[in-house]
């Protein structure tokens, strides 16, 4: 029962770091049992990221839009819903976020199962 309660706090103290040693027990005991190769593992990991960018450019979009309509007077040369910049802009937070999850990811799935499992 103490062991819980450790882990308990620990999560709520600092859980960013609580939630990476979840993480690679997980991909530990994932990897192990054949369950995640290099391949399924950094394509699971990107089109969760990027499932987390459609949902924010699906509100920032229509955001950006109402605040470009309200600031129409101080853009320079540009129309308040340029479809090319709004698209440019779409496809560089998409790249960066799938560059931001698939190397990491892809290192993460280069790691030896067995020292997975040992890092507590």
């Amino acid at each position: 029962m103490t062991d819980f309660t450790f882990a308990l706090r620990q999560l709520f103290k600092h859980p960013g770091y609580a939630a990476i040693a979840i993480l690679t027990f997980d991909l530990g005991i994932g990897s192990t049992t054949a369950n995640f190769s290099v391949v399924t593992l950094r394509k699971h990991v990107v089109l969760s990221a990027l499932k987390l960018v459609a949902v924010g450019l699906a509100i920032g979009l229509p955001a950006a839009l109402l605040v470009a309509r309200a600031l129409q007077y101080q853009l320079f040369e540009i129309g308040p819903s340029d479809p090319v910049t709004l698209l440019a802009i779409t496809l560089i937070q998409a790249l960066a976020a799938a560059l931001a999850a698939g190397l990491p990811a892809g290192r993460a799935a280069r790691v030896d199962p067995l020292v997975a499992l040992r890092t507590e």
